[in-house]
């Protein structure tokens, strides 16, 4: 987790960002700790779950607004994508490439992501 917050791309982000993440993760982990999950196995299941006890579920007394989980998701999702290339761990937030462009000589390319299930987990 350390090596995470070390990575350049993360260091690289507004401090109110990463302020966001470290609280979601920080949700999500021990959601997975409640659960008996650990961090490295979670599952698409388990992300269905979280975002069902985040916005709803009677257990949990600080339900957040949709909008509020889709911050949480990105949080983990980029988190995951990190993990998946440092060490090759699966990420539970599936997304899937909605457009593509090319802009300019230099190639840049933009991407759209939204979770594959069209913003439900």
């Amino acid at each position: 987790m350390n090596a995470f917050w070390r990575d350049p791309e993360i260091r690289g982000l507004a401090v109110n960002t990463r302020r966001r993440y470290a609280r979601s993760l920080r949700v999500w982990l021990n959601f997975l700790t409640a659960v008996g999950v650990w961090w490295d196995r979670a599952s698409r299941s388990d992300l269905a779950a979280f975002k069902e006890w985040r916005l709803s579920t009677e257990d949990n007394p600080k339900h957040v607004a949709p909008n509020s989980f889709c911050l949480d998701q990105t949080a983990i999702r980029r988190f995951y994508g990190w993990a998946a290339m440092q060490h090759g761990i699966e990420n539970p937030v599936r997304v899937r490439v909605i457009g593509e462009t090319f802009f300019g000589s230099r190639g840049w390319r933009w991407r759209a992501r939204r979770p594959e299930s069209g913003g439900r987990v």
